[in-house]
């Protein structure tokens, strides 16, 4: 049997119906899930490895724009006890991660996944080393990946609904760029004339146009106004806001983009699925700008890293495609060849990532990790 019978087979299949998230499955994923990451944070911790979130990050937050790790930090430096603070960030980080992985596993057995795929899949992401590092060492860009992560699925709900309420939706969504990070900001606009775009009547009419665009806009514009009214509340200088977008703007540089994209390009074959997927016959018709966003996003972040002076660790553009690729997975049906090939290729670039880390090397973690395991 050929590949593309394969791929035709599954095509065939019809629908699976739509379950309840909280079942007796969901709830098993999320609690391994947060207790495999629990207790590899609890095991560096005791290996004397201090949390990278809370070694003089709050700053780099504020520095790189990154405003719900900013609150997040803030208010958990407000814990008296240095024990209790590393505890509480290593508990949230782990029941986050565990939630995203039962959402993970949820969604692709909703997609026509088998458990033993889709449990395959949730595997391959959570121990690829820079997930593990992430969640055990240093969690700050969380919010970045979180952003992409849902706007995947968004974007693609917008091309294949393409009404004003998958619109609203992505444009509602659209704020977590500019929480997330400066760098993510920019993205802002090509995003919001995309979706205005998407509207038919918008392409016909200059006035539908401009009034899909303020809708679009408006949300963000709304947080980045309660932003700068927080910080005065707070007494601290509303120019505090705009300071990392202007060290973002006004410092670029060349950069060495080479050294940028060569971290990413420890993950980079995952990014091979969107791409025949766009090219695969008999697939979801509209389907594609979603599976676009998987490949160049991850390559944006890598390139306006190298360009900007943002202390943006290696790591982050990696991490973007991998979040991105997983959110991609939940919101696409995959012929079954194609859910072969991104098992393969999340495997490998799992293996690869842990051969590979001097790209983020951290020693004191690897060490702290690997003592007595």
């Amino acid at each position: 049997m050929t590949v593309l019978e394969l791929g035709s087979l599954a095509d065939a299949h019809p629908e699976s119906p739509k379950r309840p998230f909280w079942r007796f499955a969901t709830v098993v994923v999320a609690l391994c899930i947060t207790l495999i990451m629990t207790l590899l944070a609890w095991h560096v911790m005791i290996e004397g490895y201090a949390r990278q979130d809370l070694v003089a990050e709050l700053g780099a937050a504020r520095l790189s724009g990154g405003w719900v790790t900013q609150l997040v930090l803030g208010v958990i430096e407000q814990i008296p006890n240095a024990g209790l603070r590393v505890l509480a960030l290593t508990l949230l980080a782990a029941a986050g991660s565990g939630f995203a992985f039962a959402l993970l596993y949820t969604r692709l057995r909703d997609n026509a996944w088998s458990v033993t795929l889709a449990v395959v899949v949730a595997l391959a992401v959570v121990l690829n080393a820079a997930d593990v590092y992430v969640f055990t060492a240093s969690a700050r860009p969380l919010p970045l990946y979180l952003a992409l992560a849902v706007l995947v699925p968004a974007v693609g709900a917008l091309e294949g609904v393409g009404d004003v309420q998958s619109a609203i939706v992505l444009g509602l969504l659209m704020p977590l760029l500019l929480l997330a990070s400066s760098i993510t900001a920019p993205l802002i606009l090509p995003f919001a004339i995309g979706t205005a775009l998407a509207n038919p009547d918008a392409r016909r009419d200059v006035r539908a146009l401009v009034a899909m665009l303020l809708a679009t806009l408006l949300p963000s514009f709304i947080v980045a106004i309660g932003i700068v009214g927080l910080l005065a509340q707070a007494g601290i200088n509303p120019e505090t806001a705009i300071a990392s977008y202007g060290t973002l703007y006004a410092h670029l540089r060349p950069g060495d983009v080479g050294a940028s994209l060569l971290a990413l390009g420890v993950l980079a074959p995952i990014g091979v699925v969107p791409i025949l997927y766009c090219a695969w016959p008999g697939r979801e018709p509209h389907s594609t700008a979603a599976a676009f966003c998987v490949v160049v996003l991850p390559i944006y972040l890598a390139v306006a890293r190298a360009a900007s002076a943002l202390p943006i660790p290696a790591i982050v553009p990696a991490m973007a495609l991998l979040a991105s690729f997983a959110a991609w997975l939940t919101c696409v049906r995959l012929p079954r060849a194609l859910q072969l090939l991104s098992i393969v290729l999340l495997i490998a670039a799992a293996a690869l990532s842990w051969t590979q880390t001097g790209i983020w090397d951290d020693p004191a973690w690897k060490v702290a990790l690997f003592t007595r395991l």
